[in-house]
């Protein structure tokens, strides 16, 4: 069945469905790990005794969601290893698919709080605020707002009315 035919599958029946999702949690493990292994590190530095409370609580609350979302992303795969053979393939795509966007969730938390963390230790609180602020923004549009309004249909639409076969000179 080409890739085409394959769009039109039912959820969870796509065979590139499980290449596409490993792919996926590749692209976002990596980032996942070193941000949590970045806050694990960062209580046994001195800088971190001078953090404000407020500071400390960012720090926890990015902490939190970092983990959260890490425990979701490495999830499918713990799942895909001990729950071997995996008879109902097209269930567990579903499951290992909705755990990676769950995980999504506390990763749009954790990067802006990061952010902000970072940011008011090399600048002003405002400064701090401004740019999390503006992390957080692009995150809802880019990770959440495009896929929801499904803008690649739009691009799709649009490329294919630009593409129309000219007229043949008569």
């Amino acid at each position: 069945m080409a890739r085409d035919e394959n769009q039109n599958a039912p959820p969870g029946q796509d065979p590139d469905d499980l290449a596409e999702l490993l792919e996926e949690t590749r692209i976002l493990l990596p980032g996942s790990e070193v941000l949590v292994a970045f806050l694990i590190s960062l209580p046994f530095t001195n800088q971190f005794a001078e953090l404000t409370n407020v500071q400390r609580g960012v720090y926890l609350a990015t902490f939190f969601s970092a983990l959260a979302a890490l425990i979701c992303f490495v999830m499918p795969a713990a799942y895909h290893r001990l729950a071997r053979p995996i008879r109902k393939k097209g269930a567990f795509k579903i499951l290992a698919n909705r755990l990676l966007i769950v995980g999504l969730i506390p990763l749009s938390f954790s990067l802006p709080l990061a952010t902000y963390l970072v940011t008011s230790l090399a600048a002003t609180d405002m400064i701090a605020l401004v740019v999390s602020a503006v992390v957080a923004l692009l995150i809802g549009a880019l990770w959440w707002l495009l896929p929801l309004v499904r803008a690649h249909d739009r691009c799709a639409a649009d490329d294919a009315a630009t593409q129309q076969p000219a007229a043949l000179p008569m």
